[in-house]
């Protein structure tokens, strides 16, 4: 099973989990984060655990890095 723990993508919402451009620091856009957490996609992720919210899956972590 593999259990992924994203302090990066903080809040969960109606779509599972997403990135909130106000919690990243000064000069870092959205596009790099999600470029450096896309090569996640490539492990075998069941479960994303974020550091607020609920539980989601494999499909939320999708979602939020599209």
């Amino acid at each position: 099973m593999g259990v992924l723990d994203l302090v990066t993508l903080p809040s969960s919402s109606s779509q599972g989990i997403e990135l909130l451009e106000s919690w990243l620091a000064e000069g870092v856009t959205r596009e790099q984060v999600v470029e450096g957490l896309r090569p996640l996609l490539a492990l075998p992720v069941e479960f994303v655990l974020p550091t607020h919210g609920a539980p989601t899956d494999r499909a939320a972590l999708e979602r939020a890095l599209s």
